[in-house]
């Protein structure tokens, strides 16, 4: 099963956009909107499906994770304080620890029942799994960044994270991810690159990855287009792929002989 899990950040409420840390409030109408958005373009849109849900046992998560659960028919089981939001004087460490611990129970529970789940949780929740999952090795500010908008979808695909519906953009604060070329070193994809301006005749390229530094320090490889990194850090790559850092391998020169 190449698809671990689904993650959808819940609907807006009265606090939105301010933290509401681990408050028990609830969706407001937009909120609910979102979470039932959300649910149906899950439906139309992806051919592979979850089964169950869990969601935190704070109430705005737990009521997207029901507004879901009605739409796509899904089983679900006991809320879990593992998947509550940053508390607003909580340790960095300690988040990430209880974060590690529900999502690793959740996945084997989901690779138990050979069944996909979908997750309900927060802003900062989806920050650690674009830390854990998605290749961001950058600082991540926990009570800002986010990877998706409320009511937006991510996808835990081979291991790796990607945003699927509501991508964010344009707040700098919140920007973990996508558009046409990534911001930091333009990598695009075969999909847009046009050979023979491409990774394999480029001389960054060692074997499968590649060697360019600006290319190595850019997560949104990894976020935007699911590629993992070797043991020292650098993108595996495909030879059709390429960046703004391209430079031929062969270097021709001009003059006599």
């Amino acid at each position: 099963m190449s698809i671990l899990a689904y993650i959808v950040r819940h609907g807006s409420t009265d606090l939105s956009p301010q933290p509401e840390w681990q408050s028990q409030i609830p969706l407001n109408e937009l909120g609910r909107a979102q979470a039932l958005d959300a649910a149906w373009w899950l439906k139309l849109k992806q051919s592979t499906l979850p089964t169950w849900g869990v969601s935190s046992d704070l109430a705005r998560a737990e009521e997207t994770l029901a507004i879901c659960a009605k739409v796509l028919n899904l089983e679900t089981v006991k809320p879990l304080d593992g998947l509550r939001a940053l508390d607003k004087d909580e340790p960095d460490d300690k988040f990430e620890a209880r974060n590690k611990k529900a999502f690793t129970a959740v996945l084997a529970a989901g690779k138990v029942k050979g069944a996909i789940p979908l997750v309900a949780c927060h802003r900062s929740n989806t920050t650690w799994l674009a830390k854990e999952f998605g290749g961001v090795q950058q600082h991540v500010n926990y009570r800002q960044n986010s990877a998706v908008y409320e009511g937006g979808i991510l996808v835990i695909k081979n291991g790796v994270l990607r945003p699927l519906y509501k991508s964010l953009a344009e707040n700098p604060y919140e920007n973990l991810d996508p558009s046409d070329g990534t911001p930091t070193s333009g990598f695009v994809t075969a999909e847009v690159n046009k050979p023979p301006r491409d990774c394999g005749h480029c001389k960054w390229l060692d074997d499968t990855h590649c060697d360019n530094p600006l290319v190595a320090a850019d997560d949104l490889v990894g976020m935007w287009f699911g590629y993992k990194r070797n043991a020292a850090g650098k993108w595996y790559v495909k030879p059709e792929d390429c960046c703004n850092q391209f430079q031929h391998r062969i270097v021709l020169h001009g003059g006599g002989a």
